[in-house]
């Protein structure tokens, strides 16, 4: 009762059932390994300046999955996270 109630107010709710977790081994998104790998990179910026701008890349490389998600919560009528990384992205 309490999770369909939940659920209605677009929360999310689901009943886990204990002792049947099994989140194995799992990498990590390729969009954050290549964010992560460019950001490396860019902070060699102090041996070769030119690659801090390799940092936009890295930007680049990880915005897809964001986005993706802010859109599907703007469908959804719904305001999280990722709509909020946008705006702050927008602004900074």
């Amino acid at each position: 009762m309490t999770v369909k109630a939940l659920n209605q107010a677009r929360l999310e709710a689901n009943v886990r059932v204990h002792g049947d977790e099994n989140h194995g081994k799992r990498w990590p998104s390729p969009y954050s390994i290549a964010s992560g790998f460019l950001l490396l990179v860019s902070l060699l910026k102090f041996v070769y300046p030119p690659l801090k701008y390799v940092a936009v890349g890295a930007a680049a490389a990880g915005i897809y999955p964001i986005v993706r998600k802010a859109f599907a919560s703007i469908r959804n009528l719904r305001i999280d996270i990722s709509i909020l990384m946008i705006i702050a992205g927008k602004f900074a």
